[in-house]
């Protein structure tokens, strides 16, 4: 499967990996599963793209976020991508704004290190209020 994740309990993250080609349905997919993994747990999600070789569109990009809305229970901690180009940066940031008046946190880096740190920030403090 070309997205894949594993929860790292000592971070307290789902750490998911896009390498390949990757489709629309695959996304969905994925979105769903993480969902039904974390849903009972208070993880945000770090979600490294940069091997990934999908650009959805518009329409496309409105699906996923509408999937993130549906189960926005499941991400509340926040969610954090890592990309490794100007595309891949400006399509996070639509859907970053598509989901942010459901109230979902979401953001784009292309440093690991800046990803990790912004989604502890928003773990920690979704655990201390949460």
């Amino acid at each position: 499967m070309p997205l894949t994740y594993t929860i790292d309990s000592e971070r307290n993250f789902a750490d998911v990996r896009g390498v390949g080609a990757v489709t629309l349905a695959d996304a969905i997919q994925a979105i769903r599963a993480i969902a039904a993994d974390i849903a009972h747990h208070q993880c945000g999600c770090l979600v490294d793209l940069r091997q990934m070789d999908f650009f959805p569109t518009v329409l496309e990009l409105k699906e996923i976020a509408f999937e993130f809305i549906r189960l926005r229970a499941a991400f509340r901690c926040g969610t954090s991508f890592i990309v490794s180009d100007d595309k891949h940066y400006a399509l996070g940031r639509f859907l970053a704004s598509l989901v942010d008046s459901a109230g979902l946190r979401m953001s784009v880096f292309r440093d690991p290190e800046e990803a990790e740190t912004w989604l502890r920030v928003h773990t920690d403090s979704y655990r201390a209020t949460g």
